[in-house]
């Protein structure tokens, strides 16, 4: 195949958080060979002068779930889940995300729609799946999981998510909101049995991550050693300690809180459900700035499927995160070089290099200078192909290069 060039576009170096001038990106077979200045070809494919980003990526979704202004729907059948997770992922891709990571579902839907993206069967970002969740008997989101209790069960549960092909296993460390009389903060597991989780993960080669609100729940995943701690809303000091000592990755999800807070009075939303949001994102900042100040990783995920936490909203917690106290260079780091190193694929995806997936999000205004611009994404570009095109008079959005 002939390499392509891809020119007029100003890349942000990720990395070291600043704006390249214009810069020519070559792309052959869908893989950046070279960057360049001043060398474009006659036929170059124009970027219009964009602000050009890495792909961006999303850590914890729940694409078979929508959103609505009650919160998702997670009784379904297989066909109606299924279409719902079609139409979120074009709804990830549009917005500039070129990876996800699901965190689980019902029915293995997400793994099947994993393998049909990668065979081009069903447009989408790239995904990373844990298929059902991990919980204890009646715990957090049992419904859609499968329910284990002792050291035994903890394995064999591991065991059957590997067999379905699983990229990584869910782990409910926590109770929380949708599931009744469960504590936020008080662990579901014993100690042991999030160890016993993480070692037979670890064994077959899986990151385990743990849903956990935080308090004793955070603390015990913590000592057990997960992969990533996703929520963490009340993270104590030694959590935070464990967190920076072992290396376990932060996954917010502030825009649960975000989403309600800006959407107070409209339907579904009350004033008691925003003002409980607006407490808990007071939380989740401090928590957030005291593990930024030990040198906690943080990542990007919506957790969308809550009210008016859509699937195409992960601009949105980029926002929040600034809103938080996070510069926009850290939060677009966030976004793609720590995310792309939770998932494992960062020799891959997560910056713009020669070597990497032609993978980038293009915007008309540079979101270093105001992070809302991450919310407004003009075009996107996966495996060297306009997936989103630019859209003007007589041009179709969808176009492919």
């Amino acid at each position: 195949m002939k390499e392509k060039c891809f020119a007029n576009g100003r890349i942000i170096d990720v990395e070291k958080g600043c704006l390249r001038p214009e810069t020519e990106i070559w792309v052959e077979d869908g893989r950046i060979t070279r960057l360049s200045r001043g060398q474009a070809p006659q036929d170059a494919v124009d970027l219009r002068g964009s602000v050009v980003l890495p792909g961006l990526f999303n850590v914890h979704t729940h694409i078979q779930f929508d959103s609505t202004p009650a919160g998702a729907v997670i009784y379904a059948s297989q066909p109606r889940f299924t279409l719902s997770a079609v139409k979120n992922l074009r709804k990830y891709l549009d917005s500039g995300v070129t990876y996800i990571r699901d965190m689980g579902g019902a029915d293995y839907v997400d793994l099947e729609l994993r393998n049909m993206v990668r065979e081009g069967l069903v447009p989408g970002p790239e995904m990373a799946a844990s298929g059902k969740n991990l919980s204890a008997t009646g715990g957090q989101s049992w419904q859609n999981g499968v329910e284990v209790d002792g050291k035994a069960a903890c394995i064999r549960a591991v065991r059957e998510q590997c067999k379905k092909d699983a990229d990584w296993i869910k782990l409910m460390a926590s109770g929380g909101s949708k599931t009744p009389r469960t504590s936020r903060y008080a662990p579901q597991f014993s100690l042991e049995e999030m160890q016993t989780v993480v070692e037979e993960a670890n064994r077959l080669e899986r990151g385990v991550a743990a849903h956990a609100m935080g308090g004793e729940s955070a603390r015990f995943a913590a000592m057990a050693g997960v992969t990533s701690i996703e929520h963490g809303y009340f993270l104590e000091e030694e959590t935070l300690d464990l967190m920076a000592e072992k290396g376990i990755y932060y996954v917010p999800t502030l825009a649960i809180s975000y989403f309600l807070r800006n959407n107070r009075g409209k339907p579904g939303v009350t004033e008691e459900m925003a003002d409980k949001a607006e407490r808990d994102l007071e939380v989740q900042r401090r928590s957030l700035l005291a593990a930024r100040e030990r040198g906690v990783v943080l990542c990007v995920g919506t957790d969308a499927c809550s009210p008016y936490n859509d699937h195409d909203g992960t601009g949105h917690e980029l926002a929040a995160m600034c809103e938080c106290g996070l510069t926009a260079a850290e939060a677009l780091r966030a976004a793609t070089v720590n995310s792309a190193k939770l998932c494992g694929v960062f020799a891959e995806r997560g910056s713009i290099a020669p070597g990497k997936r032609a993978d980038f999000a293009l915007f008309a205004e540079n979101p270093l200078e105001d992070i809302a611009a991450i919310t407004r994404c003009a075009a996107v570009i996966q495996n060297g192909k306009f997936a989103k095109n630019f859209v003007s008079a007589g041009e179709n959005p969808q176009k492919n290069d």
